[in-house]
């Protein structure tokens, strides 16, 4: 596999088994990573709430509703309306913001910025601080329910990163991995590369990193949360789950079973709750996979090679289905990082032909398709009503922004 290829001649971990399952009480981590504590993140320093919400109007809708974080500075978070796919609409701008969550209804949001953890009620617009971190996140992720932050920061000038749990007050470093060196990175088809992200019953984290430092921790790793949170106990004796040589993870729609690509054996395997996994189907690519509302089939990415194409091929939309394991290419067009955007509709990448190069032979051009699954009919989405306005001129669109839909 190209991502498989890319980090060996990157240098980007050590070796490690496919994948191994832990009893509670077994260690994982090597003996070089620091063994973690709850307080050992420095003070946050004593910045203000500034985060605030404009609304055209009060949101008051009950599905069709998208956040969307496009890069801008200050960073924000934007509310979308997608009822209509083919021509999403800004309802709210959230800044600072720099990552979000629809919390337990679609009115309600939860978001961090910096050391700050806030929550959002779109219908009263208003906005209230609920924690402080010990230390600033650059990355994060909520639980469903808003309850939890998982997130990275930065520990010390060295660039030591930290991985953390927060809930109500508690926060517990899971580890701190060594510095790395600058890398490249594979074609923007083959991903992610980063991933922090809950269960959907909020019991178990996937946390994966492709560029881990030779010390460690694993690239793939899966932790079960009870218990982790005011206990001195190891974290990694909740780990249920780790491997050098497994990426792609997605969550079921109920639930905490986790699929993800075996990429050693070129199969996709389902992990329960006790970490015990098993094959689910056979693929050779399994990128940036996507849980279709209903959890009966995942959407992805993978590279049809046409006829003489020596560079590695081209990045098209294609679906699993769980109950059969068949797979079948679901979209023509050349796209890359499908989102489900509704029930039945997926947005992707539009990608063009390039000269044949370390990132592939298609890049992304800048259009979002919205490919209906229930017709197999394509179009362009136009995405011209997104734009907030505010500071400078955004770049051209990408899926990558969509952080979070309520469908």
């Amino acid at each position: 596999m190209a991502l498989a290829a890319f980090c060996a001649l990157t240098a980007c971990s050590g070796g490690g088994t496919v994948g191994k399952a832990l009893p509670t009480g077994t260690s994982s981590l090597p003996s070089t990573v620091p063994t973690p504590s709850i307080t050992a993140a420095p003070s946050p320093t004593d910045e203000p709430f500034t985060t605030q919400l404009s609304c055209g109007r009060p949101v008051s809708a009950t599905h069709g509703l998208a956040l969307y974080a496009p890069p801008a500075t200050p960073p924000l978070l934007e509310v979308l309306d997608v009822s209509i796919p083919l021509k999403p609409a800004l309802l709210c701008v959230l800044s600072p913001a720099q990552g979000g969550s629809f919390a337990q209804a679609p009115n309600q949001l939860v978001f961090w910025i910096g050391d700050q953890l806030g929550s959002v009620d779109l219908s009263t617009e208003k906005v209230v601080q609920t924690a402080r971190l010990p230390v600033a996140a650059f990355e994060g992720a909520f639980s469903r329910d808003g309850s939890m932050f998982a997130y990275r920061a930065a520990e010390d000038a060295a660039g030591s990163i930290g991985t953390h749990l927060d809930k109500a007050g508690y926060d517990r470093t899971l580890y701190t991995q060594d510095p790395i060196g600058g890398h490249g990175g594979p074609a923007p088809g083959q991903g992610p590369v980063d991933q922090l992200e809950f269960s959907s019953d909020g019991t178990e984290l996937l946390d994966y990193n492709a560029f881990r430092p030779p010390s460690g921790p694993e690239k793939f790793l899966v932790y079960r949360i009870a218990g982790i949170l005011g206990s001195y106990a190891p974290p990694d004796s909740f780990m249920i789950f780790h491997s050098n040589a497994a990426s792609s993870g997605v969550w079921a729609s109920v639930g905490s079973v986790l699929y993800f690509f075996a990429w050693r054996e070129q199969e996709v395997d389902s992990l329960d709750a006790i970490g015990k996994s098993q094959t689910v189907a056979g693929l050779n690519a399994f990128y940036w996979p996507r849980m279709m509302p209903g959890g009966g089939s995942i959407v992805f990415d993978a590279y049809v090679h046409p006829a003489g194409d020596a560079c590695g091929g081209l990045p098209h939309l294609w679906r699993l289905q769980l109950g059969t394991h068949a797979t079948a290419q679901t979209a023509t067009p050349v796209s890359s990082e499908p989102v489900m955007i509704g029930p039945t509709v997926v947005w992707s990448n539009e990608e063009r032909i390039t000269q044949c190069g370390p990132g592939g032979e298609s890049a992304p051009d800048g259009v979002i398709i919205a490919h209906d699954l229930g017709t197999g009919r394509d179009a362009t989405v136009d995405m011209t009503t997104t734009v907030s306005g505010i500071g400078h001129s955004l770049p051209a669109p990408r899926t990558a922004w969509v952080v979070d839909i309520w469908f």
